[in-house]
């Protein structure tokens, strides 16, 4: 597992309004560097001490996670409770399990971290699946694990046309993702975690990057997801956005008006404003990045 320092920008202004504990930061911080190892380490050298910082800066990082994601989850049974009831009861360890045997790829600590504390939503809306649900993100559905498998063997087997190298051709990077992420429509290592509701667009995991990316990076893919770029270099910076986000107060609780089946129409309870999108602002941090 490769895990990396997350952004300043984000990390800094949670500690700033008191959302996590310096402790956390300080350690999350001193255990990675550009290598991800700690260079001056009291775990003394050779091959042990570095399994004991690898396995040390897991545990902080999954720690750190669980704490953001905790301040979050708090936020949305104050704000958003209408997506705080949604939440999922927790992944177990053998669905996590399964899941990381369908795809081939070993999800990071952060992640499995997460999903065993809330599976998702129990009401999703994904581009396959209609459940009117109010989604649990800012305009994006949390996807459980048995949603997560089914979205990729979806693309998976897209993978497998006879055509998919001309998709292939389609897929492009934005300026500044160029050597990190791979220029591709799609590919087997990029694992949706956060789905639109209507499209099958996602935010999710890239362990296939490029020579210069890292694997565990966040990116943008799907099918009108066709040029991509950083959303966060891990799943935590990822969280660490999200609670920024809504702290700012630019998310909150709305409606959305919704056609049924039967041709009639209602507002139904939403996250966000129904005209923006958390890709959006996810973009326009990469865009824009501070230092």
């Amino acid at each position: 597992m490769n895990l990396v320092q997350p952004k300043c920008r984000e990390l800094s202004s949670l500690r700033a309004c008191g959302a996590l504990p310096v402790d956390l930061l300080s350690l999350h911080a001193g255990c990675f560097g550009q290598r991800g190892m700690r260079q001056d380490s009291a775990f003394g050298s050779g091959r042990n001490a570095a399994t004991a910082v690898v396995g040390w800066c897991c545990y902080v990082a999954i720690m750190l996670a669980l704490e953001v994601f905790d301040r979050y989850v708090y936020w949305l049974r104050d704000n958003v409770p209408h997506a705080y009831e949604n939440l999922a009861p927790p992944a177990t360890p053998a669905e996590l399990d399964a899941l990381e045997r369908h795809l081939g790829y070993q999800l990071p600590a952060e992640v499995r971290a997460v999903l065993a504390v809330h599976n998702g939503q129990k009401l999703t809306d994904t581009a396959e699946h209609t459940e009117y649900a109010t989604p649990c993100l800012p305009t994006l559905s949390f996807l459980s694990t048995r949603l997560i498998r089914e979205c990729w063997d979806r693309w998976n087997a897209l993978r497998s046309t006879p055509n998919i190298d001309q998709l292939q051709d389609m897929g492009d990077v934005f300026p500044g993702a160029a050597g990190l992420v791979k220029p591709l429509y799609t590919s087997p290592g990029w694992i949706p975690l956060w789905s639109d509701p209507i499209n099958a667009d996602y935010i999710g995991l890239d362990l296939d990057p490029d020579v210069e990316g890292t694997s565990g990076q966040i990116i943008n893919f799907g099918r009108d997801e066709e040029r991509h770029f950083v959303c966060a270099p891990d799943y935590t910076s990822l969280l660490a956005i999200l609670l920024d986000e809504v702290l700012t107060g630019a998310w909150r609780a709305t409606e959305m008006e919704t056609e049924f089946p039967d041709g009639s129409w209602a507002n139904l309870p939403w996250f966000g404003d129904p005209d923006d999108h958390f890709f959006n602002a996810l973009y326009s941090r990469f865009a824009t990045p501070t230092t």
